[in-house]
């Protein structure tokens, strides 16, 4: 297990690679945390500004233009089965953004945002208490990608205890692309 206590995560970023002519661009995954197949508790402290950019697919004159990666968890990513357990802690101010499509004579899919301030998967387990979600941002890229919980976007189990959720956006890409769950 992990522990981290009254500690600051400011200004990070992942970056999913950009694809090949027509092929997809790469997952950003966990702007400041990426937490996998494990055990972690965050006491006190701040995660602001942080951000998972996915990358964008690649162009293909002539052919189909690569889809754009996912950018999941812009502060926070739990994937694999974790349990994530977050006490005091102010989550403001990060982004999940997906990555644009690739031009082509078709173009190619945005991808999605999700999480802008936290992103976990259907086999992991959240709890937040006595927190803040402040102005996070979960943005689908150009090309219709989508935007899926603004503050917190959960597929597992999540609780909140005395946690304000407050002033947070999911947007859609341009191309179509919708907002769900700010």
């Amino acid at each position: 297990p992990a522990m981290v206590s009254n500690t600051a995560f400011i200004g990070n970023q992942v970056i999913g690679s950009q694809g090949a002519s027509g092929v997809a661009g790469t997952e950003a995954d966990g702007g400041a945390i990426w937490v996998e197949g494990s055990t972690m508790t965050i006491q006190g402290g701040l995660i602001a500004g942080n951000s998972a950019l996915g990358g964008s697919g690649g162009d293909a004159p002539g052919g189909t233009g690569g889809a754009g990666g996912n950018g999941v968890g812009g502060g926070i990513a739990a994937l694999s089965g974790d349990t994530l357990t977050i006490s005091g802690t102010t989550i403001s101010g990060n982004a999940a953004v997906g990555g644009a499509g690739g031009k082509g004579s078709t173009p190619g899919s945005g991808g999605n945002g999700s999480g802008g301030g936290i992103a976990s998967d259907a086999s992991s387990t959240v709890a937040l208490a006595n927190s803040i979600l402040l102005a996070n941002l979960a943005k689908g890229g150009s090309g219709g990608g989508n935007g899926y919980g603004g503050g917190v976007y959960t597929l597992g189990t999540t609780t909140f205890t005395d946690t304000l959720v407050t002033l947070n956006a999911a947007l859609g890409g341009s191309g179509g692309g919708q907002g769900v769950g700010a």
